[in-house]
């Protein structure tokens, strides 16, 4: 249920990722390279500007969802925190599925069949390297503050429920 949650969420963001987005930079093509330059209005490069939308979307989404599985399966929190964690990592792939594919087709695939100085506008993506791991570690971080912030006791058993523990030994006694 919670990875569920956590993939419908990345879909609606990478909708909202490619309504915030555009409209699409335009650049040129030039030895079958693809060139933006400084947009009027708009003078943030067009691959940073993407990808800090991504991860200004998905930091946020991470900790709220994190905080929100770890609060609703508190009777396995191990469970919960390694959902939100899967989820996260779903959720950030999807998000970025949904925004690029909803986006223009990838300038580098346009710019391969472009004569030199053909217009070219811009695609929708996350640049590679530690965007990725945004949503996840986002997740991680929300079920980390409910882990902490909570007043639930600490199982120390191993069996994943405090509950169960403490009226175990209560009984014994």
């Amino acid at each position: 249920m919670i990875f569920v949650c956590f993939v419908a969420v990345g879909a609606a963001l990478g909708g909202l990722w490619w309504l915030w987005w555009k409209p699409a930079p335009h650049g040129f093509v030039y030895h079958h390279g693809v060139f933006l330059p400084e947009q009027p209005g708009n003078p943030h490069d067009a691959a940073f500007r993407s990808t800090g939308m991504y991860v200004a979307l998905a930091a946020p989404a991470g900790i709220v969802l994190g905080v929100l599985a770890c609060w609703l399966g508190r009777a396995d929190l191990r469970v919960s925190v390694a959902s939100a964690v899967l989820g996260g990592t779903a959720a950030g792939v999807v998000m970025a599925l949904v925004g690029h594919f909803a986006g223009p087709e990838s300038a580098a695939a346009v710019a391969r069949r472009t004569a030199d100085f053909g217009k070219v506008r811009g695609d929708l993506r996350v640049e590679p390297g530690a965007a990725w791991a945004v949503f996840p570690a986002g997740a991680a971080l929300g079920a980390l503050m409910h882990l902490l912030s909570s007043n639930e006791p600490v199982d120390e058993s191993g069996s994943g429920r405090a509950e169960e523990h403490r009226d175990e030994s209560a009984g014994a006694a």
